[in-house]
C-alpha cells in the first residue's frame, strides 16, 4: 500500500512515551500503526467516540455536553461565530476576531 498522505500530531513527551508503551502492550508494531487502525475503523463505522458530562477536579458541574453543543450549534446559526481559514495560524485569526 502506498501512503500519500503524513498526519502529524504534536504532544507532550510524556504523552507520547505512554502511547508507545500502550500500543506494544495492545500488540501494535508502532504508533502509527495503531492510528492506522483507529482512523480506518473510524471512517468505516466501526469506531465511535462519545462525549460525557463530567465534573472538574473540585467538584464544580462542567455541564451537559449535550446542552453545550446545543447552544454552539444555535449560535452556528445565529452567526456568532468566526469562520477560520485553515491556511493562516488559528491563534492570529482569533486575535483578529476580538
Amino acid at each position: 500500500m502506498s501512503y500519500q498522505y503524513k498526519l502529524q500530531i504534536p504532544i507532550p513527551e510524556e504523552l507520547n512515551k505512554q502511547l508507545r508503551d500502550k500500543v506494544k502492550e495492545l500488540g501494535f508494531s508502532s504508533v502509527s500503526e495503531a492510528t492506522r487502525f483507529l482512523l480506518v475503523n473510524f471512517v468505516n463505522g466501526n469506531l465511535s467516540v462519545g462525549f460525557f458530562g463530567k465534573q472538574s477536579s473540585n467538584g464544580e458541574n462542567w455541564g451537559d455536553i449535550e446542552e453545550i453543543l446545543r447552544e454552539a450549534l444555535q449560535e452556528q446559526k445565529e452567526g456568532r461565530t468566526q469562520r477560520l481559514d485553515s491556511s493562516r495560524p488559528i491563534h492570529q485569526q482569533i486575535m483578529e476576531g476580538k
